[in-house]
């Protein structure tokens, strides 16, 4: 089981797949869509016309590849310059906070799916699964750069504290997908095994920097990550699975309005890892008198790094982000050479292993032209305390359908404005 999941994942950082397959809430719009037009207990709620589309009717399959990442102190206008300027003062005020966050997001997988079977009175479809995603955090605190911008001429900065934390994770996970649609009604589930293939919990390494008759520094803590790495390499029998379950309905309003909600990740079996890695600063003892620094003497500079990993073992259950959504699928536009459906969410995230939680929302905006033969997907989201601008354009010929979707992204809202991240998606999709 583990060497057939570790093959799947392997094929999905090769292949990718349209990035209009990416959650519940983008592919309602298109799954009503679909099921609208094939269900006839729902003609007297839709007088509309039939509509002739390029959506796949019967079966589909593909695959994604995605990459993000985004900070909120450096962008692009920063560094694409003639002279490049380091102004330390901007760059204090940049930084909020919760100090300068770095963030790098993965999305990779497969599907194939089985569409609009009639089973009894309801419209079903049954799919596969497989792939990887997540996310992975690294932070460090703003006192280290108000030191640096503003110097230690207030009392109250010739002793300053902080801390470098990294925490996140990245999963490989394989499933399946089951929804039926009874009239207005369509309800989902989708059970699926996971494995870490990187998980960091939420540590860091403390420093505490005294400035005020001589400068010392000293640092403690460290940084644990867990994977199926020991210090032979990659260990497929160090891979551990958990098992959680997604759910999610949707209902239909009125002929212009779908309302509809989720829930992903329910934990129901840890994955319990126990290979471990450990980084910690390496021993620093500074010391430097001002009489020293007047005198010209010499000083002798510690170096500065991460200690080589330490491999231990210590079991962790680890569970996957919980996430709840909620949405409505607003249709201001059904033709057949055009359609517009707006879709604004809520919802809120618990990283159960971090007992940390988050508020999300979005926007998004979903238009097709010509019969779908070309989709464009316009929206503006705020989750898991990152920004994400994106733009996503999709050519779609039914038996084949090829995506891209770029984003700009940040921690900050202003930031996200500035270059200071990005994202790109790629895909293709075969089916009919």
């Amino acid at each position: 089981m583990k060497k057939l999941i570790l093959i799947l994942f392997c094929i999905t950082l090769f292949l990718p797949l349209s990035p209009y397959v990416l959650s519940a809430q983008e592919t309602a719009a298109e799954e009503t869509a679909v099921t609208d037009e094939d269900d006839d207990e729902d003609e007297d709620l839709d007088e509309t016309p039939r509509r002739i589309t390029f959506a796949r009717q019967k079966f589909d399959f593909g695959n994604k590849i995605g990459v993000g990442f985004d900070n909120n102190l450096i962008g692009t206008a920063d560094i694409l310059t003639k002279e490049i300027v380091i102004d330390l003062n901007e760059w204090g005020d940049r930084i909020r906070d919760d100090g300068l966050n770095f963030n790098v997001h993965v999305d990779a997988g497969i599907f194939f799916n089985f569409l609009n079977m009639n089973l009894g009175s309801g419209v079903w479809t049954f799919g596969f699964f497989a792939g990887a995603d997540g996310d992975v955090n690294l932070n460090l605190s703003k006192s280290l750069f108000t030191l640096i911008t503003e110097g230690n001429v207030d009392k109250s900065m010739r002793s300053t504290s902080g801390e470098i934390t990294a925490a996140g994770g990245v999963f490989a996970n394989v499933g399946i997908t089951t929804s039926a649609k009874y009239g207005r009604l369509r309800l989902g589930v989708k059970p699926s095994l996971f494995s870490p293939i990187v998980f960091i919990p939420r540590s860091g390494i403390k420093y505490q920097l005294d400035t005020e008759d001589s400068i010392s520094l000293s640092t403690s803590g460290e940084i644990s990550i867990y994977c199926p790495i020991t210090e032979d390499g990659f260990d497929i029998n160090e891979m551990r699975f958990g098992f959680d379950l997604g759910l999610e309905s949707e209902f239909t309003i009125f002929p212009f309005l779908d309302v509809g909600g989720g829930i992903s990740n329910i934990p129901i079996v840890p994955a319990a890892m126990k290979n471990r890695i450990r980084y910690s600063m390496s021993e620093v003892n500074l010391d430097i008198s001002g009489s020293d620094l007047m005198n010209g003497k010499e000083i002798e500079m510690p170096e500065f790094g991460l200690s080589d990993p330490v491999y231990d073992s210590e079991k962790l259950n680890i569970f996957r982000p919980l996430r709840f959504d909620f949405y409505a699928n607003v249709k201001l536009l059904r033709f057949d050479l055009i359609s517009m459906t707006l879709t604004p969410s809520v919802g809120f995230s618990v990283a159960i292993n971090d007992s940390k939680g988050y508020f999300n929302f979005g926007f998004d905006t979903y238009t097709t032209l010509l019969k779908e033969l070309f989709k464009i997907r316009l929206g503006t989201t705020y989750q898991e305390s990152i920004w994400n601008h994106r733009l996503g354009f999709g050519f779609n010929f039914r038996a084949f359908e090829l995506g891209l979707d770029a984003s700009l992204r940040s921690s900050s809202f202003a930031g996200s404005f500035s270059a200071r991240g990005f994202g790109l998606k790629l895909g293709i999709n075969f089916g009919w």
